[in-house]
């Protein structure tokens, strides 16, 4: 039985086997997974970088790794 409380939902172990076999629910779940390890890497992270500016960077670095 899936119980939702307050601040959680739990699942049982063999629904969530059942639902990690299947590849539509599976893919949800792994959905899942990466928007709360995203949430969680922008919340603890201190210092934020330009998306150009790393482009910048990484485009630097790999002209000098490659000696071009």
């Amino acid at each position: 039985m899936i119980t939702i409380a307050k601040d959680n939902v739990t699942i049982p172990r063999t629904t969530w086997d059942r639902l990690r076999k299947d590849d539509y629910f599976n893919e949800l779940i792994e959905n899942l997974i990466d928007s709360e390890e995203l949430a969680d890497a922008i919340e603890n992270t201190h210092e934020l970088i330009d998306l150009r500016e790393y482009d910048r960077k990484r485009r630097a670095s790999k002209i000098h790794d490659t000696g071009k």
